[in-house]
């Protein structure tokens, strides 16, 4: 379940997005478009914490993968990235060797 009321975003000292309302119930897909510098980002980047909001906001287990997928990973080999984030074993590859959507997948864990 994630929802907001009013929910305002703030980046670089300014509000991006002012007074959005949404809801989206358990089993559904939510899609955001719009223009580029219409506050997309900035609403999930509000959801996961990394930018300051005013408003009302539920958002269970927030998680935000930055679109540079290396930025997102954090150790050298698949098996300690999984642990990092899952609890569970894998096999151990060289992060380095996985294709780009190989990282993605592997930081969703």
């Amino acid at each position: 379940m994630i929802w907001a009321k009013c929910l305002t975003v703030y980046a670089g000292g300014r509000a991006v997005v002012e007074c959005a309302d949404f809801e989206v119930k358990p089993g559904e897909l939510a899609v955001f478009y719009g223009p580029t510098g219409g506050g997309k980002s900035s609403i999930v980047k509000a959801l996961a914490g990394i930018y300051k909001s005013d408003g009302e906001y539920r958002a269970e287990r927030p998680y935000f993968i930055f679109q540079d997928v290396d930025f997102n990973l954090v150790f050298a080999y698949t098996d300690e990235e999984v642990r990092s984030v899952a609890c569970r074993q894998t096999e151990r590859r060289e992060i380095s060797k996985l294709s780009m959507g190989q990282r993605q997948l592997l930081r969703l864990g």
